[in-house]
């Protein structure tokens, strides 16, 4: 009953008043599909304006991503004050925040970390339940490759996610011919957006499994970092105390998970069990650290009234 009250607040007060984090991630990941991500890494720094960020993206002839882009900047953004962390001059200007007088204004920015944290955590899950059970996969994956196990898992428990944040509408088809949606998005197409494979004749299936995960990471960060920017933030997940890798880096860098996984399937494949566990360790090592990074933004956000575990997830997301 507990869990069934948790879920239902958390739908009420986070999941469904603040879809447009969820459709902003969909439409970047949309985008990274076709463009690199250093194209678009240094926007959060530089406030554009929402006709600013369409002109970026290319979307000035598709009315349902123009109207995403502009309710997420308008309204979600918009509502951002800035994080009681000093006073300091920003742009000419002398700003402090009030974390517990706006805390209620940072729904948006917790949804956003908690999106960008599930997915480092849905990864993580499936790899200490192999390392638990002696490097044997579960029973329903037997006989896969590591890598392509972990990526299904990923993508149904992630699709199920966003399944449980945008509920669908149920309604015939005679009424839905008879509703004007041509130039808006419904909530089908926003969970075929965010979980869109996509299929390139350049890309082999392990490469397209990698690049769909790639691409929902920084499709999550992106979106916090733009919510992190209006709140004066520009490096929220590295702790003053953390200099031994830079962590925003390393969620994005080729030498974490893109290769790291592949490494660890080949090993599993070879039943080399003793490289694949020199390899686990270097993968959870980085991948504690990130988690640490991402609670420790966190802690940012909600002026430290904000602290979980590193395997917790911030939001309850499953019916009990």
């Amino acid at each position: 009953m507990n869990g069934e009250q948790s879920f239902i607040n958390n739908l009420n007060k986070v999941f469904i008043p603040h879809r447009s984090v969820i459709e902003m991630e969909a439409l970047i990941s949309v985008y990274l599909v076709e463009f690199n991500y250093e194209i678009i890494k240094d926007i959060p720094e530089s406030g554009l304006s929402s006709q600013q960020l369409i002109d970026i993206l290319g979307v000035q002839e598709n009315f349902a991503y123009m109207d995403i882009i502009e309710r997420f900047i308008s309204i979600t953004v918009h509502k951002i004050k800035p994080i009681a962390m000093y006073a300091r001059e920003h742009h000419d200007m002398y700003r402090m925040g009030n974390v517990i007088a706006y805390s209620k204004t940072r729904g948006a920015l917790y949804l956003a970390l908690h999106r960008l944290k599930s997915k480092f955590l849905l990864i993580k899950e499936y790899l200490d339940i192999l390392k638990k059970n002696d490097y044997q996969l579960p029973e329903q994956d037997a006989g896969m490759r590591l890598k392509s196990a972990l990526y299904e898992d990923y993508y149904e428990r992630n699709k199920r996610e966003l399944q449980v944040m945008i509920p669908t509408m149920h309604v015939s088809n005679r009424v839905k011919n008879l509703m004007d949606i041509k130039d808006r998005i419904i909530g089908e197409q926003i969970i075929s957006m965010a979980t869109f494979e996509s299929p390139s004749k350049l890309m082999n299936l392990n490469d397209i499994q990698i690049n769909f995960i790639m691409r929902g990471i920084k499709a999550s960060l992106f979106v916090s970092k733009i919510l992190f920017a209006k709140s004066d933030i520009l490096n929220p997940f590295q702790e003053a105390s953390e200099m031994e890798i830079e962590i925003e880096e390393t969620m994005i860098s080729n030498d974490f998970i893109p290769e790291l996984i592949p490494v660890m399937s080949n090993y599993f494949a070879a039943n080399d069990i003793r490289h694949l566990e020199e390899y686990y360790k270097i993968f959870e090592f980085l991948m504690n650290k990130v988690l640490d990074g991402i609670n420790y933004s966190l802690r940012i956000a909600s002026g430290g009234q904000i602290n979980i575990g590193r395997d917790k997830f911030l939001y309850n997301t499953r019916k009990q």
